[in-house]
């Protein structure tokens, strides 16, 4: 038995099994539809630089809508066009009121909590309004609402500027507030008509418009 075992294990010793080298696989491309998806490799396109949008109109700024804005606000007898009125530019609203609580703090009263606070619950507010009224009404939204009203506000801005200059609590800075209160309802109210295509619902945003800007005042001359 110990001799068959032993032929027999040289039997199986003396096969010769194949002999194979072997050869890493390397891929040389990556398939946009492989498992890992990561894409064809090979092929990305390189980043062009030089051809980038300005980061500026990548932000959504352009100076040229934000001068027409406010030369409107300064001028009522400005034209006023849709692309104008439906601008969601928010450089203006966010600077106007910075410049509002900073001649306040000139005065000694800090208020740039109850400025950002007033003037986006009140740029809700109105745009709530406006849905109610006129829910037809194509390119209304929040932000160029927002962006409205801030612009309409520059009024309010040379109003905090004079006080800097009368005496506080006043017949003539009365006077001015009134004015000043009266004219930033105006020029939103002639966005906000543009915006909405109706004049006779222009009189009815008036009203909550002239509220919102005298809450203003009040911050200013008291």
């Amino acid at each position: 038995m110990s001799n068959y075992g032993q032929a027999y294990a040289d039997d199986w010793m003396s096969v010769d099994a194949p002999q194979e080298t072997y050869k890493p696989f390397i891929p040389t491309s990556y398939n946009a539809d492989n498992d890992f998806g990561f894409g064809n490799m090979q092929t990305t396109p390189e980043e062009d630089y030089e051809n980038e949008p300005p980061l500026l109109e990548e932000l959504g700024i352009d100076f040229s809508h934000i001068y027409n804005k406010i030369w409107v606000v300064l001028n009522p007898r400005a034209r006023i066009d849709s692309v104008l009125s439906q601008d969601a530019d928010l450089t203006g609203p966010i600077l106007f009121c910075f410049l509002i609580a900073l001649l306040l703090l000139l005065r000694g009263r800090v208020q740039f909590g109850y400025t950002y606070g007033f003037f986006f619950a009140g740029c809700f507010l109105i745009y709530l309004l406006i849905g109610l009224l006129n829910d037809s009404a194509t390119g209304v939204t929040l932000s160029s609402i927002t962006s409205i009203l801030g612009y309409s506000i520059i009024p309010i801005v040379l109003l905090s500027g004079v006080s800097l200059v009368i005496p506080a609590k006043s017949i003539v800075s009365y006077i001015l507030a009134i004015f000043c209160c009266l004219w930033s309802a105006f020029s939103a109210s002639r966005f906000i008509e543009i915006l909405i295509g109706s004049k006779d619902q222009r009189y009815i945003i008036m009203y909550p418009l002239i509220l919102l800007y005298a809450t203003f005042t009040l911050l200013t001359v008291f």
